[in-house]
């Protein structure tokens, strides 16, 4: 059994550019949204003392920069920097609190209150679902 190709077989390239145009735009918006999503749910989750952890739960993008720098309050507590993303495929999200990582994971004194991997975990299920519309051609 032999399979021909058949030279009479056109490429509509036009279509295809189309859909490669689109594709970073929607592959950067899906990993946008999903990071929000994160966010949203990790400020839900997150236990509350003063508030200074929750409200320094952000994210950044390639497209936006929401890791800020800045002392905070009274409590002589410094926040820090989210990590630059090197292209629209990356988000970062988090506290920029230096103890959020000792809440999460806990100490030797404290127990572990996670919020951060819950939501993470939470959002997997809409991953799908967000990155369903990335390849198209931008209708």
């Amino acid at each position: 059994m032999s399979s021909a190709v058949s030279a009479d077989m056109t490429i509509d390239k036009r279509k295809m550019d189309a859909i490669l145009k689109a594709f970073d735009g929607n592959v950067s918006k899906a990993v946008r949204t999903i990071a929000f999503s994160v966010e949203g749910k990790a400020k839900i989750k997150c236990p509350v003392d003063t508030g200074a952890l929750r409200s320094s739960i952000m994210v950044r993008t390639y497209e936006s920069y929401g890791g800020l720098v800045e002392a905070i309050g009274r409590s002589g507590v410094r926040r820090g920097e989210l990590p630059a993303p090197v292209d629209g495929a990356t988000a970062y999200v988090g506290p920029t609190m230096e103890y959020g990582i000792y809440v999460e994971l806990g100490t030797s004194r404290r127990r572990a209150q996670p919020y951060l991997v819950p939501a993470v975990r939470e959002t997997e299920r809409e991953i799908a679902g967000h990155f369903a519309g990335v390849v198209s051609d931008g209708r």
